[in-house]
């Protein structure tokens, strides 16, 4: 499908993309090939503000993680509901 000229960056009525669930789901080798087409925004976020950067950090999925990274520009993303969550884990954590 992806080499039939088709999209592969569609949201669906959450506003996910393939790229985001199949980092949900630790689809390390889907992520490869929707990575490879070059046409997919790796900073897209869900109805939630989640990334697929977050839901690969979230679930603890390395490999995912790593394919994302190695696709970022640093200076052009950052990964807010991650920033959030840490921020309130850490609020949290001291009493």
């Amino acid at each position: 499908m992806l080499n039939e000229g088709s999209d592969p960056d569609p949201i669906n009525i959450y506003c996910s993309t393939p790229l985001s669930i199949a980092a949900q789901h630790n689809q390390a080798h889907l992520i490869k090939q929707f990575l490879d087409t070059g046409r997919v925004n790796v900073a897209s976020q869900d109805f939630f503000g989640r990334t697929p950067l977050w839901y690969a950090r979230r679930y603890g999925y390395a490999e995912v993680e790593q394919l994302l990274l190695e696709h970022i520009k640093e200076r052009d993303y950052h990964d807010i509901q991650l920033s959030k969550d840490m921020q309130a884990g850490d609020s949290m954590n001291h009493i």
